[in-house]
């Protein structure tokens, strides 16, 4: 096959799966999980009121810990229940999120607990607000792009938003930890930023623009605090 061959194909050329099919995905999940969003909503804002006060050790547990289980969740009642069937490629990913939910839980649990920075300054004020939006506004997007209401993605039970959100928080842990901790939702919010430009959703940049954005930002806060951070 020839270099011009190639050339003709399209992202979407290579997608196993039609936009039809990809949002009565996040639909029937949502169908079959509802009320537990207004839950998870409810506890991304307990993690962002727990980010903006003086953050605690064990508050500082207790979001790494939350962050796990949704990361746990998306390896198992997202990923291989929902997506697999109609992507073969997401039984790569699966143990990268598994992976993600270990790392996170080993950040909490470490003997010393985590120090997570308290988003101060502008570039602090941006974290926050890419928080709100993860958890408040994410949900909306796919409304305002056309798929309706009822196949939004909501934080803690949809990567998206939740892997935004990731990034926002671990960016906040000063040192060399925070990369680590980085690297799988980065690429998550990349891949499906391609994913979506592929179906043709107008909020395709949003994974990408804002994950980066709030890796950025969270670090600049984080070295406010932290100036060897």
């Amino acid at each position: 096959m020839g270099l011009e061959t190639w050339a003709s194909y399209s992202l979407s050329d290579f997608l196993l799966f039609s936009d039809r099919v990809y949002w009565r995905m996040f639909e029937t999940y949502n169908q079959a999980l509802w009320p537990a969003q207004i839950g998870t909503i409810g506890a991304g804002l307990l993690i962002i009121a727990g980010l903006v006060v003086q953050p605690s050790p064990a508050a500082n547990r207790l979001i790494l810990l939350a962050l796990a289980a949704a990361w746990a969740w998306f390896a198992w009642a997202f990923l291989e229940a929902r997506y697999e069937p109609i992507n073969w490629a997401i039984s790569y990913v699966v143990p990268l999120f598994w992976l993600q939910a270990a790392l996170l839980a080993g950040a909490a649990l470490r003997p010393k607990p985590p120090s997570l920075a308290r988003p101060r300054g502008p570039a602090g004020a941006l974290v926050t607000h890419i928080m709100v939006f993860a958890v408040c506004v994410y949900p909306v997007l796919s409304w305002a792009g056309g798929q309706g209401w009822r196949s939004g993605e909501v934080f803690g039970l949809a990567p998206d938003p939740t892997a935004v959100a990731t990034l926002a928080v671990t960016a906040l842990w000063p040192g060399t930890g925070r990369w680590l901790l980085s690297i799988i939702p980065l690429a998550w919010c990349l891949a499906t930023g391609l994913t979506l430009h592929a179906l043709g959703a107008p909020h395709f940049l949003a994974a990408p623009v804002l994950g980066l954005t709030a890796l950025s930002a969270g670090v600049a806060a984080a070295r406010l605090n932290h100036p060897a951070a």
